[in-house]
């Protein structure tokens, strides 16, 4: 006998945030889900780019309710349950899942999470598979349960890492490859045919919340972690480093591996080469393509340099 459930569109809660959530939702067939709403995290500000901002970019030709909220309310409580979906849908939401929900679906709460889960569970794993040099990460498509990230895999598959990809082109690249298997993914659910991996808790790595000040500059460290810093933090925080009590953000930089370096100290400004600025780090040089001085526009190495004559043989701190 045939269920229900199998015989009519599936009643989906979609939550989601920003580029990536626009992007998992665009992808949803309309010819199985029937979306009945969208919970999204509000923005406090809208910024100039678009990669930070949370709205979501949402093209459906069904009038969808969307709720925009900061925390879950006993008022939102009541309005998810009455809607009683047969499945939820989480991608990119930026809030932390009350226990409740995931009593809620029949069919369950379904994460995409960027990462080969049990690696890098937590908040931050697309910036963290780049800053720890990994040459390999991927997507994971897991039931969720009340622990953090460590639900069964419903999904997985591995990404090579292109070593020019910053955050962002890393993050598009991963939820591109959920969105285009999801589909499937819940259909498989759907007809019981999916096959739950338990993940190996003992494998498990985490990964942190991102502050601000995580994109401070430490001279110290090899350039090389610098450079990756720069592309784990390429959307917010960035990188930044002071000078004269100003905070300089770097923009587009290089790295040239060399010992023996000479006597200057770390974060010593070497001269202005090849339209670059030249900084001394513990295991080469740095070199600075263009760059911004708070409250000034981005500009190239040359320009900047030229407008600030007592910048070259200066510390950068």
């Amino acid at each position: 006998m045939t269920s229900n459930i199998s015989q009519s569109k599936i009643r989906t809660l979609f939550m989601g945030t920003g580029v990536y959530g626009s992007l998992v939702f665009n992808k949803l067939d309309t010819d199985f889900f029937d979306i009945i709403g969208v919970v999204t995290k509000s923005q406090n500000r809208i910024s100039r780019k678009p990669n930070l901002n949370n709205e979501l970019n949402i093209q459906s030709n069904k009038n969808v309710d969307i709720f925009r909220i900061n925390k879950f309310t006993d008022e939102m409580k009541l309005k998810l349950t009455q809607l009683t979906p047969s499945i939820i849908i989480v991608a990119s939401f930026g809030l932390i899942l009350p226990d409740y929900i995931l009593k809620i679906p029949t069919l369950g709460v379904i994460n995409i999470h960027p990462s080969l889960l049990p690696k890098l569970r937590g908040p931050s794993p697309i910036s963290s598979a780049i800053i720890e040099g990994m040459e390999r990460t991927g997507v994971s498509i897991i039931k969720m349960v009340k622990e953090l990230d460590s639900g069964p895999i419903l999904f997985q598959e591995e990404f090579k890492i292109d070593k020019n990809f910053n955050a962002n082109h890393l993050g598009l690249a991963l939820f591109h490859v959920a969105a285009k298997n999801l589909n499937q993914t819940v259909k498989k659910i759907v007809d019981k045919s999916i096959s739950e991996i338990s993940q190996d808790h003992s494998l498990a790595t985490y990964t942190k919340m991102v502050k601000k000040d995580d994109g401070l500059i430490n001279w110290a460290e090899s350039g090389e972690l610098i450079i990756r810093k720069l592309k784990a933090y390429s959307e917010w925080p960035g990188v930044y480093t002071h000078w004269n009590n100003k905070r300089i953000i770097i923009k587009e930089a290089g790295f040239q591996k060399k010992e023996n370096t000479g006597f200057q100290k770390n974060g010593q400004i070497i001269g202005l080469n090849n339209h670059c600025i030249t900084v001394k780090t513990i295991d080469g040089f740095i070199h600075i393509k263009s760059l911004q001085l708070e409250g000034s526009k981005i500009m190239d190495a040359t320009s900047f340099v030229h407008g600030r004559p007592a910048f070259i043989n200066s510390n950068l701190h």
